[in-house]
């Protein structure tokens, strides 16, 4: 058995992976030690970097390089990039820094401001629930014990989750 967060395994399909997978982990153990957490992850999309580590631990990420976009740890590819990342961690030279309260205020106003590189990924629009205009299994079910009978499932055209400006400009 493995130890909880610990992600290296022998039998990697590429060495691209494995670096991946190391780079994870010493990350989560220099964040661990930086915040005296056990339990602290890195969180890799730009909304939860924000939540987690920079305003939960006040740390910012310092040191991420300027021609890699920040996203998702899984969705950078290439042995140059991971081999990078992982060399820049080692030598010091990317690391995690206290940030001042000027710097959270400002993150608060403007989520881009936390983001540890100039490349990143923005934060998607919050558009509500997923299964909006969708029945609702346990309400489905709750109605079948009282004794409601359902009825057909409406599959009819449904409108879009949010509109465009140019969309409502050709509406009016």
């Amino acid at each position: 058995y493995r130890v909880l967060g610990d992600t290296l395994r022998v039998d990697y399909a590429r060495r691209e992976i494995r670096l991946r997978g190391e780079l994870r982990q010493i990350m989560n153990n220099a964040l661990a030690a930086t915040t005296n957490d056990p339990h602290a992850r890195m969180s890799w999309t730009l909304a939860q970097f924000l939540r987690r580590i920079f305003l939960r631990y006040q740390l910012k990420l310092i040191g991420w390089p300027k021609g890699l976009v920040w996203q998702n740890l899984s969705n950078i590819t290439g042995l140059a990039r991971i081999s990078l990342l992982i060399h820049l961690f080692k030598a010091g030279l990317m690391r995690f820094e206290p940030n001042t309260p000027a710097e959270r205020d400002a993150a608060r106003l403007d989520p881009c401001t936390a983001a540890p590189g100039p490349l990143f990924l923005p934060i998607p629009p919050k558009l509500g629930h997923v299964d909006i205009k969708a029945r609702r299994l346990g309400t489905i079910k709750k109605w079948v014990a009282q004794g409601f009978k359902i009825r057909y499932v409406r599959n009819g055209p449904k409108s879009s989750k949010w509109i465009s400006a140019a969309a409502e400009e050709r509406a009016e």
